[in-house]
């Protein structure tokens, strides 16, 4: 995924680089987050953060339709559904826990 997101990065123009820059950001602070309220927060953090990119490819049409934005979208989403289905799994556990 690092790839694909410096192909993109050369395709968007220098004041939107800071969208791409934050999902990085957001990205490695959800994967080294600590605890389940760390992760929580930056977990909800790269979410907003990949909102502002799905905003960004609708604002520029000719970069929705280039095929290594595509690939990064459909990973992206790919990420939050995967994201989604571990915090079910860990509410789960939880539930079990105290039950």
């Amino acid at each position: 995924m690092p790839n694909l997101v410096e192909i993109v990065k050369s395709r968007v123009m220098l004041h939107t680089s800071g969208t791409l820059g934050n999902v990085i950001k957001a990205r490695n602070a959800a994967l080294c987050a600590q605890g389940p309220p760390a992760r929580a927060s930056a977990e909800a953090q790269l979410q907003g953060a990949l909102r502002q990119i799905f905003a960004l490819a609708e604002t520029y049409p000719n970069l929705k339709a280039n095929q290594n934005f595509q690939q990064l979208q459909s990973e992206l989403s790919d990420l939050e559904n995967k994201i989604a289905a571990s915090r079910r799994f860990q509410r789960g556990g939880r539930r079990q826990c105290h039950a």
